[in-house]
Formats: structure tokens, C-alpha cells, sequence
């Protein structure tokens, strides 16, 4: 079959413009805090603090099912999701207790589950995902403006370099996004049923049903 030069270059450009957005890649600061315990206490410094990317496409970002009792472990997946960025807290470089401050560079997009407006979500442990411990998760798709932020915790177009940013408003003054409640580690590890134990609890509830229409 001959092309026309015009439905050739077309064709072409088509290639290179799709070739270059998959080869394009990012660069994403994140900043922020204060992240505190479930005490309200800023986090003391080597505390970790992850991004998580919902890769899965469920709308959902990892729980308690998935990371409980996990060795985190950066470019690995939890229930579906990438945990894309993997850091500490480190108030040397933020100026404050509690803070982060970490550059991913060179994110490359693939053009599918992990692209332009995939949601991120930060993840900050108290002490790590044993059953017990307490952990925070925040997630905006607004941009904080006013803590200088300027991308949402989702991916962005690509090409360019981002400062995701979301600190407490006592830091930053009125008009921040984050709140200090926004940042406090309120979820705690539960431990997940054995597949035994959720069967047995089945049956024991089939067993309460039947005796009672007897």
C-alpha cells in the first residue's frame, strides 16, 4: 500500500509524538509535613515515609491487608500498587521536626497504569507495619498552592520537574491544604484472618442461622 507523503509524515509524527511520551520522563520533589504519631507528635528523624501509586486502577491505595507485616521494599507492589518512592524523615533538611524532603528523578511514564493522572498517596509509620503499629496516609488531588506545591499527589503531564508539597498550615500560614489533623497517624495494623479461620467463622455463622429457623 503507498501513503501520500502528507498521510506518511502524519503517520510519523503520530509515532514519534507517542514514542517520545512513553520515553519522556519526570522529575517529582516531595515535601511537607509536620507528620506526626497518632499522638499528634512530630516523627522523629529515620521514621519512614512512602509514595504509593494506584497502579491497581481501583481507586483504592494499599491498606491494612497489604502492608500489614510487609517489608517495604521501593519499586515492589502491594496489592497491585507500586510503592514508587521510599524515604525517611529528616528535619536537617526541612528546618523542622517532622518534615521530609525527597527528589524522585527520572519517572518514566508507560502509557498505561502508570501515567499521566495516576493517583499517588504519602504514607507515613510510626515505628513499621507490624500488627499494632500506627500509620497516616494522605492523598490530594488539589494543588497546595500555598506551600508552594506544583503538582497534586497524582502523576503529572511529562517532561517536567514538579514540587509536590503539602505542609502543615501552622508552617506555611492560613490558606495551606494541610491541616495538622491531615497529618497525624491515625490507622493502625490489624492482624488479617488465616483463609481457616474466615471459613470456620463462616460455617460457626451458617451453624447460628440454621439453629435459629429450626
Amino acid at each position: 500500500m503507498i501513503k501520500s507523503k502528507n498521510t506518511l509524515a502524519a503517520s510519523l509524527l503520530a509515532a514519534a509524538v507517542t514514542t517520545s511520551k512513553l520515553a519522556a520522563s519526570v522529575t517529582l520533589t516531595f515535601q511537607g509535613g509536620v507528620l506526626s504519631d497518632s499522638d499528634g507528635i512530630a516523627l522523629a528523624n529515620g521514621r519512614t515515609v512512602a509514595i504509593f501509586a494506584d497502579t491497581s486502577e481501583d481507586g483504592f491505595l494499599p491498606g491494612n491487608n497489604a502492608l500489614v507485616n510487609q517489608t517495604l521494599t521501593e519499586g515492589a507492589f502491594y496489592g497491585g500498587d507500586l510503592l514508587l518512592s521510599l524515604f525517611t524523615i529528616d528535619s536537617t533538611a526541612t528546618g523542622f521536626a517532622g518534615g521530609y524532603l525527597h527528589e524522585e528523578a527520572n519517572i518514566t511514564y508507560n502509557g498505561g497504569n502508570f501515567d499521566e493522572g495516576t493517583i499517588l498517596g504519602l504514607y507515613w509509620f510510626e515505628n513499621g507495619t507490624a500488627v499494632g503499629d500506627d500509620y497516616g496516609v494522605f492523598t490530594s488531588t488539589v494543588i497546595d498552592t500555598a506551600s508552594f506545591g506544583t503538582s497534586a499527589l497524582q502523576l503529572p503531564a511529562d517532561g517536567f520537574s514538579y514540587d509536590v508539597a503539602y505542609f502543615d498550615e501552622n508552617i506555611v500560614g492560613p490558606g495551606s491544604i494541610g491541616k495538622a489533623e491531615d497529618f497525624k497517624a491515625a490507622l493502625t495494623f490489624t492482624a488479617v484472618p488465616e483463609p481457616s479461620s474466615i471459613t470456620l467463622l463462616g460455617l460457626g455463622t451458617v451453624g447460628f442461622l440454621l439453629r435459629r429457623r429450626r
